[in-house]
């Protein structure tokens, strides 16, 4: 069946590839691209001609409306909304010795922020749509106990709350029907064999029973990378 994608964050690597991998499959798919990556448009345009993609400044939410409304005019609802924040500092080595702590912050805003103003802002969408489901692509590095990295600090932090978010977020929605996959891409990049790429984790559909939530993966907020692997917190 064809879902109607909506995927944030197009111009990192795994975003990229997991919008060509739905686009070949057929499926109606919508790209936003942040942080003015002209570079990233006229990628997606040439290799996906029939990929509409946005320019979103995590900073306006008038430009995450833009699209939204746009979604809405051409189909009426949205199935997927898939979520990639990977900004960082430019100078942000071992913790505790040089930070520019404004730029900090900068980077947590455009990370956590965008990706809350997102949601928020596509909501009433993915109420419409069948599907109602929201996914990010992770890090390994964003899980406390897997996290062996000393430099990096506002990035860490972003995706460590980036969780939080989503486990909020799935308190809140798991009630009305949505559906969360939190996939760690870490193995795609290195070039070894996968298991389950990031589109077969979004795409399917995981044992349902609210009596059995220990086992029931639908009803507990689960972060799983390429292998399958399920990552503690």
């Amino acid at each position: 069946m064809t879902k109607i994608i909506f995927v944030y964050g197009a111009e990192n690597p795994a975003a990229r590839k997991l919008i060509e991998d739905f686009y070949r499959d057929g499926h109606r798919v919508y790209a936003g691209v942040t942080g003015n990556n002209k570079e990233t448009i006229e990628a997606i345009r040439k290799n996906c001609q029939d990929v509409t993609a946005f320019m979103i400044n995590p900073a306006d939410i008038s430009s995450v409306k833009k699209a939204a409304d746009y979604i809405r005019e051409k189909e009426g609802h949205l199935d997927i909304l898939v979520l990639s924040s990977e900004k960082r500092c430019t100078d942000d080595g071992e913790i505790g010795k040089i930070h520019d702590y404004e730029e900090i912050m900068k980077v947590y805003d455009f990370n956590v922020n965008g990706v809350f103003k997102t949601i928020q802002t596509f909501l009433p969408l993915l109420r419409l749509g069948n599907t109602k489901r929201i996914a990010f692509l992770n890090r390994a590095e964003s899980s406390i106990n897997w996290c062996l990295n000393t430099v990096n600090y506002a990035y860490h932090m972003s995706l460590a709350s980036i969780n939080m978010m989503l486990k909020i977020y799935f308190n809140a929605l798991r009630p009305e029907g949505f559906t969360f996959r939190n996939y760690c891409w870490d193995e795609d990049e290195n070039g070894k064999r996968l298991i389950m790429p990031a589109r077969d984790y979004i795409l399917r559909d995981f044992y349902n029973e609210p009596h059995e939530a220990f086992r029931s993966e639908e009803n507990r907020l689960v972060m799983r990378d390429s292998f399958h692997r399920e990552i503690p917190w």
